[in-house]
């Protein structure tokens, strides 16, 4: 199936950024493309969900290109944040607290990499950032 993405800006300036990410039928091999993002951002949190299916676990990865979900492979080329912990909930903050994103042409792509179930996952996604490094 697909996603649906909203992206809200907040605050003086709009300088926060909250995307918001409602996953339909995940599994691992969808991918949200996420459109009309500044050229540079710097990711502060995201807060992933399993909310309904046959899933057990949640381990989600953010990245520059298409098919973040590369990581799998042994290589990180430009992810944003592999997750690296699986859990039927994430709540996951870069270890200094942010981690500074150049988009490709205003667009970051992510996924759920989800463990177990079949194709009536429903995924409920949050991704905090600032516009700017």
């Amino acid at each position: 199936m697909a996603y649906t993405i909203t992206v809200d800006r907040y605050g003086p300036g709009g300088k926060t950024i909250l995307v918001t990410l409602a996953g339909a039928a995940v599994t691992t091999a969808l991918e949200a493309a996420i459109p009309g993002l500044p050229r540079y951002l710097t990711f502060l949190r995201c807060e992933a969900s399993l909310t309904s299916g046959t899933a057990t676990l949640i381990d989600p990865v953010l990245g520059a290109n298409t098919n973040p979900a590369d990581v799998a492979k042994g290589t990180t080329g430009r992810n944003v944040f592999i997750n690296g912990t699986a859990a039927a909930s994430i709540s996951f903050i870069p270890t200094n607290g942010f981690t500074p994103v150049e988009t490709t042409g205003g667009f970051l792509y992510y996924r759920d990499v989800i463990t177990g179930g079949s194709s009536d996952n429903v995924t409920a996604v949050r991704l905090y950032f600032r516009v700017g490094w």
